[in-house]
């Protein structure tokens, strides 16, 4: 499935970006969360959702010391590719949608009503 374009609520901060990229071995890589926002209606299913990732990469996006281009690996093996400030911790970032099935679920049974389920099932 085709990466979909969403935004960053919040991202990492400057500090955890650097010891991110930085501060790690291969046994020992520092994930950083970042929390999603939607761009519009299509993509509802992102809002407020947390991805962690393994930072793989770092680029200066335009000079101005808070601005950065990044790639990253989530848990799952997945890989991203975003932009986001620190200083407002906001950008955008690709990520896969879920299934057409699962959106379909999603649609049917009311967003909070699948969420609950699910904190059900996972304990969360």
């Amino acid at each position: 499935m085709a990466s979909v374009t969403v935004g960053i609520k919040s991202g990492p901060s400057k500090y955890d970006l650097m010891l991110a990229l930085f501060e790690r071995s291969m046994n020992n890589l520092r994930p950083v969360t970042f929390i999603l926002k939607s761009t519009d209606k299509s993509n509802w299913w992102v809002e407020n959702k947390k991805l962690t990732l393994h930072i793989t990469e770092v680029g200066i996006k335009d000079g101005s010391g808070q601005s950065w281009c990044f790639r990253g690996q989530s848990e799952d093996g997945t890989y991203h590719k975003g932009w986001f400030r620190t200083d407002t911790r906001e950008g955008t970032i690709g990520v896969e949608p879920p299934p057409p099935h699962v959106l379909d679920a999603y649609e049917r049974m009311g967003t909070q009503r699948v969420l609950e389920d699910l904190k059900t099932k996972y304990g969360r």
